[in-house]
This record gives C-alpha cells, sequence and structure tokens, in this order.
C-alpha cells in the first residue's frame, strides 16, 4: 500500500457492505483517501511466505491462511498485493496447499503487482503455469508507467496483473441469489 490507497477508496465508496483489511510494513495508516471507519482495519504486517513476528523480528510478517484465521475469515473476495518482488514466493507458498488438497483458493480476484526483475521467461513460466493450475486466469494487465518513465531504456519489469479464480464459488462467477437463504438485507 505504502499510503497509495485509491483503489480501496474508490471500492469503500462503491460499495455498502465491503471491509478493507490492509497490511504493510512499510506504513502505519491507510492513504490519505481512505478514513478511518468500521469498514477499515489496518495493521503495519507484511503478507510473507512465512510467518515471523517474533518481538525480535524488524517487521512483522504473516502467511495468509495465518491472517485468515487471525480475522476469522475463510474467503476474501478481492485479494490485493505488492510485495516488492516476494510475490512469487509467498504466492506459490499459499498456493501449494490448494493443490494438494484439490480445495479452491480463499479468495475470489487477485490482483498482484509482478516485478520481474533479472528474470527470464523460463524463470516465470513455471510459476504462471502454478497460477493456472489452481484456477486463476488473467483477465486484465497494466504496464507500471511511473517505473518505466524512470528506467528508460530497460526493461519493462513492473505490471499490476488481475486474475479470476475459476474454482469453487465466488461472487465473480457465481450469483449469489440463487443460493438458498440469501437475503440482500438493507
Amino acid at each position: 500500500m505504502n499510503y497509495e490507497t485509491t483503489f480501496e477508496a474508490e471500492l469503500l465508496d462503491r460499495t455498502r457492505h465491503c471491509q478493507v483489511w490492509g497490511y504493510d510494513y512499510r506504513s502505519n495508516s491507510f492513504g490519505s483517501h481512505i478514513k478511518n471507519n468500521y469498514h477499515t482495519h489496518f495493521y503495519s504486517w507484511g503478507l510473507a511466505n512465512l510467518d515471523s513476528h517474533e518481538s525480535y523480528n524488524n517487521h512483522k510478517l504473516y502467511t495468509l491462511k495465518t491472517l485468515l484465521e487471525l480475522n476469522k475469515h475463510d474467503h476474501i473476495d478481492i485479494l490485493k498485493i505488492d510485495i516488492e518482488g516476494w510475490e512469487f514466493d509467498t504466492l506459490s507458498q499459499i498456493i501449494q496447499p490448494y493443490i494438494s488438497s484439490g480445495e479452491p483458493l480463499p479468495f475470489g480476484q487477485l490482483i498482484v503487482e509482478i516485478h520481474a526483475w533479472d528474470k527470464k521467461f523460463e524463470d516465470l513460466l513455471p510459476w504462471w503455469e502454478l497460477l493456472g493450475q489452481v484456477g486463476l486466469r488473467p483477465f486484465m494487465n497494466e504496464i507500471n508507467l511511473v517505473y518505466q518513465n524512470y528506467n528508460r531504456g530497460k526493461d519493462t519489469d513492473l505490471a499490476e496483473y488481475s486474475f479470476i479464480n475459476i474454482k469453487g464459488k465466488n461472487i465473480f462467477i457465481s450469483d449469489p441469489h440463487d443460493d438458498p437463504g440469501y437475503s440482500d438485507a438493507r
């Protein structure tokens, strides 16, 4: 996040029941776009491929599984990740247990900034295939032009990708109106 929370602010403005949980060990709050209220929850923690949050650690890091347990969540509609190159290890750690168990991932959509610094196609292909194996399908990408402008003449190393999870049951691929007991209480 690093205080850049316009996406999260827009999400809150356009929805009634949405709650945003933000984690960024580099920040101590959401950016100025978001007002603190019962729909927002921020922690100066980081998402990682391992739990590392003892008192002697510089940064408190948690796996997605641990964060889900701490928050008593079993599903996330949109998981947005920008972890500066750690997305490869972290997403692999998140995905592996679901491949082993055959269970669907606990999120409906993934938005991730991919940092392909010094990576070749053959380095990225197995990771990309892992995403596909677990049901994540890319539907949008956007090159990080701010980064590209800083690094003129170099490779295009940063891009935002959005993936839809086509496995399991989530709001993006199934209509809740078809579920028994569905209610949109206002």
